[in-house]
């Protein structure tokens, strides 16, 4: 590939290799959508509101974004601004790639959740599509480069792998809106949380499952 791509804190720079001086060199572009497709790459120190403020440059980039991934981008980067209700407990976000396949169907999803401390099960990740992004948007963003790889539901292995900017950014927008617009988000989690809570305190009905009426005893 001829040209790659790095998340920065002055937005999107993209290379293209020079051959005479045998290393990648910035090169213009007039939008970010003709580089969707190259490797990105990102800074260290890149947060999810750097992100955000890199996509807000390029309008073009914005549009396609918010088509690509179901997203109201304009809503999400509003709520980005507001200030955190809540510290959460992660190191940083993270990107990466999963394959997985069963006896139906085989495919690829790009992942993109929070990073902490292990839970009671060991696990380190969490998913932040409940969150509002003000709450973590402040986190540095990384690459994970190595593939996981399932089969019928149980991890096999890992791979080297790498994430064009599509990927990358397509994932980050498709996670947030998960729930839709932020509005619907929050709704979706007061109702969750009332029904756990009718549960617990012994408010809830229960219904019992039908029994097939082809089921023979």
């Amino acid at each position: 590939m001829d040209y790659i791509v790095h998340l920065t804190k002055i937005g999107v720079q993209v290379l293209k290799f020079n051959a005479d001086a045998r290393q990648y060199l910035e090169e213009k572009i007039s939008t970010t959508l003709h580089v969707l497709r190259c490797e990105c790459y990102i800074d260290a120190d890149i947060t999810l509101e750097d992100i955000f403020r890199a996509v807000e440059q390029d309008p073009d980039l914005a549009r396609f974004l918010q088509e690509w991934s179901w997203c109201n981008v304009h809503d999400f980067h509003l709520e980005a601004r507001k200030p955190a209700s809540k510290n959460v407990n992660l190191t940083h976000l993270e990107v990466g790639k999963s394959f997985e396949w069963d006896d139906l169907a085989a495919y690829e999803i790009i992942i993109f959740d929070g990073v902490g401390e292990p839970d009671e099960c060991g696990s380190t990740h969490y998913a932040i599509n409940f969150n509002p992004v003000n709450e973590f948007v402040h986190l540095p963003v990384r690459l994970r480069l190595k593939e996981e790889i399932w089969k019928d539901h149980k991890k096999l292995a890992e791979a080297p792998c790498t994430l064009t900017l599509l990927e990358v950014l397509g994932g980050i927008y498709w996670e947030i809106s998960f729930h839709d617009s932020p509005e619907s988000r929050d709704e979706f989690d007061a109702k969750l949380l009332q029904s756990v809570q009718d549960l617990e305190e012994g408010r809830a009905t229960w219904e019992p499952l039908e029994q097939p009426k082809d089921q023979v005893n």
